[in-house]
């Protein structure tokens, strides 16, 4: 089973990632505070490795059925950032990662935790995964409380691309079994 090509969530409407998204994916990768939470010296991530983001991101729907999703707000149709679900190597297992990334002027609103508990939705409802991890830098501390609120656990410290990041995990029998309320 595949994920649905489109998620609408109240202030949201989502959209498989496509090529047509390269410039909101560069603007979100050259905005100062975004670089901030996902590196520690916050550097520019140049042209290539941008351009090669989008095309992994398209490959993996191709791949795996599932993938990220760009938001835009449905009241201005401006974007908002990119979240989604991504197979990773973690230590050694393979696991289906929840990422999320959104512009500044969405922190703060409940929009990277609207976005992501739509995903996790389609992950636990539609795909059946049996488990979701999250992880981030031990400083990101609104994207740990996002996967707070989600439900995700602290699990542990592990080391990615060579930095320090906490990890989190959601099972889908701990979704199913509790009362599932929008956040």
């Amino acid at each position: 089973m595949n994920a649905s090509d489109e998620l609408a969530t109240a202030r949201l409407h989502g959209h498989r990632a496509g090529a047509g998204d390269l410039q909101d994916l560069a603007r979100l990768y050259r905005d100062r505070q975004v670089l901030d939470t996902l590196s520690p010296g916050g550097e520019p991530i140049p042209d290539a490795v941008i351009h090669e983001r989008m095309q992994a991101a398209i490959r993996h729907w191709d791949d795996h059925g599932f993938g990220i999703w760009f938001f835009r707000g449905t009241d201005d149709g401006e974007f908002a950032g990119r979240a989604g679900l991504r197979v990773v190597d973690i230590e050694g297992a393979r696991e289906t990662e929840l990422l999320y990334a959104f512009m500044p002027e969405s922190w703060g609103r409940g929009i990277a935790t609207e976005a992501s508990y739509a995903i996790t939705e389609q992950a636990f409802g539609r795909l059946r995964l049996e488990s979701l991890v999250a992880y981030t830098l031990h400083g990101n501390l609104g994207s740990r409380r996002v996967m707070e609120k989600l439900g995700f656990a602290y699990e542990r410290d592990i080391v990615h691309a060579g930095l320090d990041h906490v990890l989190y995990r959601r099972s889908r029998s701990d979704w199913t079994s509790r009362e599932r309320s929008s956040p």
